[in-house]
């Protein structure tokens, strides 16, 4: 959906160009908005409630509250073109590691490596590389003149610090599995762990 977004509007692409000033707003992109708006939520929600406990649960926590509140400012403030560049480019990564899992839990365990390699990959260009290269700069220049300016910048360098600390748990788990042929697990889980000390 997000992708569909800038193919409507190309000036999304580059985040450097709008910090400064406020966006139009058509009906797709308020669509796109509360569709990010759910899915944070749920994601909260369900973080908290409903899925089994893992090992960056606070990390978690703080990346949902911190991305809700990104989207909240980033319409309130009318740049919608800024919010809906930091959400494509955040988010571009996951259906590939959502693909993996399910290859993974049935069994085709050749495409959930090849699916878990391009989520890998695409994770950490998009969110190591791309994200610090181009967003926060722009974001940190602009960020006294915006409304909301100093909150947004706040919330972008809390995600990255945990762009950061996922893509070392990407890169360890990556290694594990190509090198030293560890079993093919999500390193986060804490039931996982809690069997493999039993």
């Amino acid at each position: 959906m997000g992708l569909l977004v800038i193919y409507t509007d190309i000036d999304i692409m580059y985040p450097e160009k709008h910090f400064d000033t406020p966006q139009p707003q058509t009906a797709f992109v308020r669509l796109f908005y509360l569709y990010q708006l759910g899915a944070y939520t749920y994601g909260t929600f369900s973080t908290m409630f409903i899925e089994p406990p893992q090992k960056d649960f606070w990390e978690m926590l703080i990346h949902h509250g911190a991305t809700l509140l990104l989207v909240a400012l980033s319409y309130i403030g009318n740049h919608y073109r800024t919010g809906i560049s930091i959400l494509v480019l955040t988010d571009i990564s996951d259906p590939f590691m959502e693909l993996a899992k399910v290859f993974l839990y049935s069994g085709a365990t050749a495409a959930a490596d090849v699916l878990f390699a391009t989520f890998a990959v695409v994770f950490l260009v998009s969110r190591n590389i791309i994200y610090p290269i181009y967003v926060l700069p722009a974001a940190t220049r602009y960020g006294a003149i915006v409304p909301y300016g100093y909150r947004m910048v706040f919330c972008l360098y809390v995600l990255q610090m945990l762009f950061i600390f996922w893509g070392y748990l990407i890169i360890k788990m990556a290694v594990g599995m190509y090198i030293n042929g560890d079993e093919k697990n999500d390193s986060r889980d804490v039931a996982q762990e809690k069997q493999k000390v039993n």
